[in-house]
């Protein structure tokens, strides 16, 4: 029995936390929409045309010097500007720029979240707690190596969810979400490099060189927070590397394993049960972006709501992990007979 197991009360303790800090953070955020880019000096980066900042004769290269009369300089660090400025749906904002050498004030009137982010939000929670959920399960019904990982995956999964207003703490708690998600991911491929058995990599010493450059994250969010705003969101490009990285370094495991397994393995070892859930997750989700090559204003029906189907990815591993245990308490498989 591995440590994880032994202490699975206090993995259930945390998973408890984390679910009260993951729920509060999304039923208590009553925030609108502002459909704009700035970058680290504040210069609107990004405004789409018929976009309330557009709206409010602000485009890009106006840089904000202020807003609601407080100067930029002395701003919280949520995202670009802090909680206490954020507005519902239907309320303005009051933001002074300068464009060439004159003041430019626009009113910003907040809108309603489109339909992709108010679904993004509540598939992002519900699929960190379906990791945390069944984390904890597999740790308290299946006492294996592979239960203690898939539970501290699940574990981090709950500290990438986004959560309550902080203050002026609300800077620290988004880079530490940033900071869960890229470590989720890593803990992801290093789960998929031991299971159902450890490929060639995970069996080097050096396999602990792929924490690096979340390392490197970590300074590189202190030095964020140290400077703001002046640094702030510098690292953007490094995050997204990190992100495509970690995730086609993922899906490489993954289908290293379905094709390197020999095929009377995979209903015995659970791999054939994680690849169902990757394939039952990842398929609907291919048709979305492919339907972004298709004329504007198609969509497929019900699109919407395909995120859903990402559940089927820690569904399918919890599942995996406790068919492996049940086949290595069984023993190798007999051989099979002639004829």
């Amino acid at each position: 029995m591995d440590k994880a197991h032994e202490r699975r009360f206090e993995f259930l303790g945390l998973a408890i936390l984390l679910t009260v800090w993951g729920g509060t953070g999304h039923l208590t955020d009553r925030s609108g929409w502002v459909d704009a880019l700035y970058g680290p000096d504040f210069t609107i980066r990004h405004a789409p045309e018929g976009g309330v900042v557009a709206e409010a004769g602000l485009q890009v290269g106006d840089t904000v010097v202020a807003v609601e009369g407080v100067p930029v300089g002395e701003l919280g660090m949520y995202s670009r500007w802090p909680r206490s400025l954020s507005r519902r749906p239907g309320e303005t904002l009051r933001v002074t720029a300068r464009r060439g050498g004159q003041s430019v004030t626009g009113t910003v009137v907040v809108r309603q979240r489109p339909p992709s982010i108010w679904v993004g939000r509540w598939v992002l929670l519900l699929f960190t707690q379906t990791f945390l959920w069944l984390g904890v399960w597999v740790l308290f019904t299946t006492p294996t190596l592979h239960a203690g990982r898939l539970a501290l995956l699940g574990i981090v999964a709950g500290l990438a969810t986004p959560g309550p207003d902080l203050g002026s703490l609300n800077g620290l708690r988004d880079h530490l979400e940033v900071a869960g998600q890229v470590l989720f991911l890593i803990l992801l491929v290093h789960f998929l490099l031991l299971f159902p058995r450890a490929k060639g990599p995970a069996r080097r010493r050096w396999i602990g060189l792929m924490y690096l450059p979340w390392v490197v994250l970590l300074v590189a969010q202190a030095v964020e927070l140290a400077t703001h705003p002046r640094l702030y969101h510098v690292f953007g490009a490094y995050l997204g590397i990190l992100f495509l990285g970690y995730i086609l370094a993922a899906g490489l495991t993954v289908i290293d394993t379905a094709v390197t397994l020999p095929a009377n393995e995979h209903a015995r070892s659970g791999m054939g049960l994680m690849l169902g859930g990757w394939a039952v997750a990842l398929f609907p989700n291919l048709l979305v972006v492919l339907g972004w090559a298709v004329p504007p204003g198609w969509q497929i029906p019900g699109s919407r709501w395909f995120p859903l189907f990402l559940l089927a990815v820690p569904v399918g591993m919890a599942l995996a992990v406790r068919r492996e245990a049940r086949d290595a308490e069984a023993g190798p498989a007999a051989p099979a007979t002639p004829g």
